[in-house]
C-alpha cells in the first residue's frame, strides 16, 4: 500500500509547522561541485529521523500513546524554524501518519508507505496491533517521511520500491520494503523514509538472500538516480544494520560510498542493545551539494521513554 494522505489514504494533500533542533556544530566537508539549482533552499536545513516503536503490540506495549509520541516531534517543529525533514518508522497510517498531517497543517506534506509483509502474500500490509492506538483497528503499519513547504515548494508524493529484494523465496523480484519519499521539484530536493527487515528476519523467514544488504544496496541507488538529475537528497530511515560491527558495515557501505555522508560522522549509538548500544538509525545526505555541520541523538527520558530507538538529527548546510 502506498498512501499519502489525501492523495492515498484518500487522495489529496497534506501540510505544515517548523521544528526542534539539538544541534553540535560538527565541522564537515563535501566534494564536487554544487548543482546550481535550488536556490531558496535556507542556509542551514535540520533532518530527523525516529523509530517511535508506534505499531507493535508484542514489542512496543507500554511506550506510551500515540498523541505522546508526536507530541515530541511536534514539540521539534514547534522550536525548530530549520527542520525541514522528518522520517519516522513503525508508524501506523491514522494514529501517526494522518494525525501528524493533521497537526503540522498546511505548511507540511506528509506521505506513508505501509510495509509489505516479508514472507506474505503478494500485497499483504503489515498492521498495527498495539492495543492503546485509536481507531480503526489494524490499520496499515510502516514509514512516513515529512517535508516542510519551502517558499516556492512544490512537493509531489515518490514512493520507491527496492526492486530485487524480494519477499522471502519469491524469485519475482517483488520487493520487502522500499521507502517513502517526497520530492519538491521546484527546489529539487528529495527525501525519503525506509525501515530495513530486522536482523535475523531472514532466517525466520526462510529467505535465501540478505535482504539488509539487498536494500542497502537499493537505497543507494535510490539516491544515485535522482542526484544523477541535479537534485539533493536525504536518505533516512531505521536501517537495521549497525555500522559499528564490521560485517554490517560491509552491509551498509553502498550508501556510503555511492556519493553520500551520513549526518552523523561520530557514529553515535542510536539504539540501545545488550551487551553494547547500536548504530541503527541513519540520515544520508548527497555529497555534492550538501555540507555536514552537526548532529546529536537525543537519549533523554523523554524520548527513551517512548521508544526502543533514540532520535536522531542532523544539520546540512547546501552548497550553492
Amino acid at each position: 500500500m502506498h498512501l499519502t494522505f489525501k492523495a492515498r489514504l484518500s487522495r489529496a494533500g497534506v501540510a505544515s509547522a517548523a521544528l526542534t533542533a539539538l544541534t553540535l556544530p560538527l565541522a564537515g566537508t563535501a566534494t564536487a561541485q554544487a548543482d546550481p539549482a535550488p536556490l531558496r533552499v535556507p542556509a542551514q536545513v535540520n533532518a530527523m529521523t525516529w523509530n517511535i516503536c508506534g505499531g507493535s503490540q508484542s514489542s512496543c506495549v507500554g511506550t506510551g500513546t500515540a498523541e505522546e509520541k508526536l507530541d515530541r516531534v511536534i514539540q521539534r517543529v514547534n522550536q525548530d524554524s530549520t527542520l525541514t525533514v522528518i522520517a519516522l518508522q513503525e508508524v501506523c497510517s491514522f494514529a501517526h501518519a494522518a494525525r501528524l498531517q493533521e497537526r503540522l497543517g498546511e505548511q507540511w506534506v506528509v506521505n506513508f508507505r505501509a510495509a509489505p509483509v516479508m514472507g506474505g502474500e503478494h500485497g499483504e500490509l503489515n498492521r498495527c496491533t498495539l492495543a492503546n492506538l485509536p481507531a480503526p483497528k489494524n490499520q496499515p503499519g510502516g514509514v512516513l517521511v515529512a517535508m516542510k513547504k519551502l517558499p516556492g515548494a512544490s512537493i509531489t508524493v515518490v514512493d520507491e520500491d527496492f526492486v530485487g529484494v524480494p519477499y522471502a523465496n519469491d524469485k519475482d523480484g517483488h520487493p520487502t520494503q522500499g521507502a517513502a519519499c517526497l520530492r519538491d521539484s521546484v527546489n529539487k530536493l528529495l527525501a525519503c523514509s525506509s525501515h530495513f527487515p530486522f536482523d535475523g528476519a531472514d532466517k525466520e523467514k526462510g529467505t535465501e538472500f540478505d535482504s539488509r544488504s539487498g536494500c542497502a544496496k537499493q537505497y543507494a541507488a535510490l539516491g544515485k538516480k535522482w542526484r544523477a538529475r541535479g537534485w539533493r537528497t536525504i536518505l533516512a530511515g531505521d536501517l537495521n544494520l549497525n555500522v559499528l560491527a564490521r560485517s554490517e558495515l560491509l552491509r551498509i557501505w553502498p550508501l556510503y560510498s555511492g556519493g553520500n555522508f551520513e549526518g552523523d560522522r561520530l557514529n553515535r549509538t542510536t539504539a540501545p542493545s545488550f551487551p553494547f548500544d547500536k548504530k541503527l538509525d541513519y540520515i544520508f545526505f548527497s555529497a555534492n551539494n550538501w555540507q555536514r555541520r552537526g548532529a546529536a541523538v537525543d537519549k533523554s527520558e523523554a524520548i527513551s521513554s517512548l521508544s526502543d530507538h533514540y532520535l536522531l538529527k542532523a544539520t546540512v548546510r547546501p552548497i550553492r
